[in-house]
């Protein structure tokens, strides 16, 4: 048994190599908002960041056929100003990218990117105009926008968005507001509006429904609805970044074409081990007049290992293959990844990787690599992966092993699994056994 956790500690160490690793953090971002006179807007964001790994900030809107952003321009703390890039590429280096800024446009998506000016406390000033943030419905005119997306990918709490004009005067007697998304303060103040939010969460995203009563605003977008209806459908859905429907009809086609090969390799080659023989799970179940209410979010903060490994263990997954179909949809949540038909095949689907990075858990990052094996300009066939994982199956297996091992081990560390050692005689020897709770 200690040669056997022996190899464990030297096959764990070789798969989860130790590494201390900082995080960027987002101080505050502030956002002034100028409602200008033809219902665009002029805006201009405040970001205090600490940096210490990376090479490029960025912020991401959705629905740019709608709301086109232009004239994107940043400046630093020291006065910098930033060289615009009509075709900004994310994998440049640091060096490269320093005092750039530019635009990644993706379908409906866009991202303003701009480089890193050093590892420190920095401050970024962004300006740039989004057309037809001024809605005229069929009874007043009004706001329906996202300013901060979902799941922003670096740490931020602290938030605040003005919004003002010269040609309406914001207050109570002319206005009505909502604050979708998040926990938060919204109050008028000098003739114009303050939403802030000092506790936002990787879930939360800063989607604000304004109605402007009597607004004269010369060329505002026309929603053929009445303002009530537009209210019932920001109120009733969640709003922010969503995938569009044929990424998820593209996505479900790869999972077919994937997790077949996976699951026939995980079957073909058995993965049994001492660990897993001297093991035993105890599943516990809920009295039925236990009360647990409904929640829309992924549990056990979006940690896919986690909810893998209970998953797993309740038998709620069919295939464990399941998973890489689960981490796709991450991907492409993160917009990490888009989905491509291959033009020289329709019978052919291709995984594009917009953008690498880093991510929270190591695991995640071996499997994006196992993707790049099969990539050529962060594009990968599908047809050529199947034929990756055919060669590299012990590489699968043993990413499996550890996607069960770590699951176990993050669990026990939040407290959620337990584990008693007892002995037992067994065919006329003594096993020690681990009893999971």
């Amino acid at each position: 048994m200690k040669k056997y956790w022996f190899l464990i500690v030297c096959f764990s160490l070789f798969f989860f190599p130790i590494t201390i690793q900082a995080e960027n953090k987002i101080n505050h971002i502030q956002m002034d908002v100028n409602l200008l006179k033809d219902g665009s807007a002029l805006v201009h964001e405040t970001w205090n960041v600490s940096l210490d790994s990376g090479t490029e900030l960025y912020r991401s809107y959705g629905d740019t056929n709608l709301y086109p952003i232009t004239d994107f321009v940043v400046t630093d703390d020291l006065n910098h100003t930033y060289t615009f890039i009509e075709n900004w590429h994310s994998n440049l280096s640091l060096n490269e990218k320093q005092y750039k800024n530019g635009f990644i446009q993706e379908n409906n998506e866009i991202e303003l990117c701009w480089g890193m000016s050093d590892y420190s406390i920095t401050t970024y000033h962004l300006q740039y105009k989004i057309h037809n943030l001024v809605q005229a419905y069929q009874d007043s005119m009004g706001i329906d926008f996202t300013f901060l997306p979902e799941n922003m990918t670096t740490s931020l709490k602290n938030m605040q968005v003005f919004i003002h004009s010269d040609i309406f005067n914001f207050k109570e007697e002319t206005s009505k507001i909502w604050a979708i998304g998040f926990d938060g303060n919204i109050s008028f103040n000098k003739n114009g509006v303050l939403v802030s939010s000092t506790n936002l969460t990787p879930n939360s995203y800063m989607g604000v429904l304004i109605q402007m009563k009597n607004a004269t605003f010369t060329n505002p977008h026309i929603v053929n609805k009445k303002f009530q209806d537009v209210y019932n459908t920001v109120t009733q859905t969640k709003t922010g970044y969503t995938t569009t429907g044929i990424q998820y009809f593209l996505l479900f086609f790869i999972i077919i074409l994937i997790i077949p090969v996976l699951t026939l390799i995980l079957h073909s080659f058995p993965r049994k081990s001492q660990y897993k023989q001297d093991q035993k799970l105890r599943k516990v179940s809920l009295s039925e007049n236990t009360s647990i209410p409904y929640y829309r979010e992924i549990p056990l903060q979006k940690d896919l290992i986690k909810i893998f490994y209970i998953a797993n263990k309740y038998d709620l997954i069919e295939n464990e293959s399941n998973i890489i179909g689960a981490f796709l949809l991450k991907w492409m949540k993160e917009k990490r990844i888009s989905i491509e038909i291959d033009e020289n095949n329709k019978k052919n689907f291709k995984i594009k990787f917009l953008r690498l990075g880093k991510f929270n858990q190591p695991l995640e990052e071996d499997l994006q690599n196992l993707f790049l094996c099969a990539e050529v300009n962060k594009v990968i066939d599908l047809s050529y992966f199947k034929d990756i994982c055919k060669d590299r199956y012990q590489q699968i297996i043993s990413w499996f092993y550890n996607l069960n091992f770590e699951g176990s081990e993050l669990l026990e560390h939040d407290g959620l699994l337990k584990r008693e050692t007892f002995k037992e005689t067994f065919d006329g020897k003594t096993v020690t056994r681990t009893l999971i709770t």
